[in-house]
């Protein structure tokens, strides 16, 4: 009986395995990076990734992604040349998959997408972009923000140290 078993399987042609999980972001991807553990002058980098990164329960599966940065480009602060491959990055630092221009090897950001990734870097929603473009009638720009988080919080490290950490 197992050899006719053994048999039957050996004539089965071999099925290649599926991948089956979902893509969260594709090869090719331009996607808005944050610095995952510091603050620059920068709210956001560019970058084109280099593999698909797959999702599992609302998190992504890989811990390190390949990158192609972006890079600014010295003639016009919203157009970028590929730069450095970097694969030591986490996808956690992801904001949003970008929607640029691509001329050759130049990528042009418009300024409206630039204004919402700033806005997501920030924290805020991605659809009040046009809100901050707007200018305030009385000139007092300092109001209330009592109902804005708090983005900072106060805590201690390991060895006992006051710290103030950066709130996602």
């Amino acid at each position: 009986m197992l050899e006719e078993l053994q048999a039957l399987d050996a004539g089965q042609p071999e099925t290649a395995q599926i991948d089956t999980r979902p893509v969260r972001f594709s090869k090719g991807d331009v996607v808005a990076l944050k610095h995952y553990w510091k603050r620059y002058l920068e709210p956001f980098f560019l970058a084109i990734l280099q593999e698909d990164l797959h999702c599992s329960n609302g998190g992504i599966l890989e811990r390190t992604m390949r990158i192609n940065w972006l890079e600014p480009s010295e003639e016009h602060a919203l157009l970028y040349t590929v730069g450095n491959e970097d694969n030591n990055n986490p996808p956690q630092c992801i904001l949003d998959i970008v929607t640029v221009v691509q001329d050759g090897e130049k990528f042009i950001l418009c300024r409206n997408e630039e204004q919402r990734l700033k806005n997501l870097a920030n924290g805020s929603d991605e659809a009040d972009y046009d809100s901050s473009s707007e200018d305030d009638s009385d000139g007092d720009k300092s109001e209330d923000d009592d109902d804005q988080p708090t983005r900072f919080e106060a805590g201690r490290s390991r060895s006992g140290r006051r710290v103030t950490r950066f709130v996602l």
